[in-house]
C-alpha cells in the first residue's frame, strides 16, 4: 500500500513539473520584460486607433503571448479593452496575470472596469474613463518597471480581476479578439 502512495506522489510530482517546465517561458523575467517594453506603443497606436475605422485593434504578439488594445468612445465616455490569449494556458489565473500587467503599466487600474472570458479562451478587460480622465490619460507617460516590478503589478492586477472575471462577453459588448499567440 506504501508503495502505491509514493508511486501517486511521484507522478503528481513529476507531472508537476512537466507543467512547469511548459508554462515557465510565459511567465520569465525576458517574457514579462519584452510585453512591458511593447506597451508604449500599443497605447499609442489604440489612442491613434481610437478615432479610425473599424477593423483590427493594435495588438502585440510574442512567442507565447497575444495581446490587443483598442479604445472606443461610448455612452460620454471612453472604453479601453485589451484582451489576451496565450497557447500555453487557459487557465484564469494566467490570462488576467497578463492583464492585470498591462493595465497597471498603462495606468488603468484607477478607473471602473468590467472582465470576462470569451471563446476561444480570450481575456478581456474593459475600462471605463470619462472625457476628461481620458484627456489626462492620453498624457501619462507609459513607464517600464524592472522584472520584479512587472511580476508584482501583473499579481497584483491579477488580484483585482480574477474574483470579478465573467464567463462570457456581456449581450453587445465590442468584443475585440486577440490574435492567437
Amino acid at each position: 500500500m506504501i508503495w502505491v502512495a509514493l508511486g501517486a506522489v511521484l507522478l503528481l510530482i513529476l507531472f508537476g513539473y512537466q507543467r512547469w517546465k511548459v508554462m515557465a517561458p510565459l511567465f520569465a523575467d525576458e517574457h514579462l520584460r519584452e510585453v512591458a517594453l511593447a506597451l508604449p506603443e500599443l497605447k499609442r497606436q489604440a489612442l491613434a486607433f481610437s478615432g479610425a475605422a473599424p477593423g483590427e485593434p493594435p495588438s502585440i504578439h510574442t512567442a507565447h503571448l497575444a495581446l490587443a488594445y483598442s479604445i472606443a468612445q461610448k455612452e460620454g465616455g471612453w472604453v479601453h479593452h485589451l484582451s489576451a490569449q496565450n497557447r500555453l494556458t487557459p487557465a484564469r489565473a494566467a490570462g488576467t496575470f497578463f492583464l492585470g500587467l498591462a493595465r497597471g503599466i498603462l495606468r488603468l487600474e484607477a478607473y471602473p472596469f468590467h472582465a470576462f472570458v470569451s471563446e476561444g479562451t480570450i481575456f478581456h478587460l474593459e475600462v471605463r474613463l470619462s472625457e476628461d480622465e481620458e484627456q489626462a490619460f492620453a498624457e501619462l507617460p507609459v513607464e517600464t518597471k524592472d522584472a520584479g516590478t512587472l511580476r508584482t503589478i501583473a499579481s497584483e492586477g491579477r488580484s483585482a480581476i480574477l474574483p470579478r472575471l465573467g464567463g462570457a462577453a456581456p449581450t453587445g459588448a465590442g468584443v475585440v479578439p486577440a490574435a492567437r499567440a
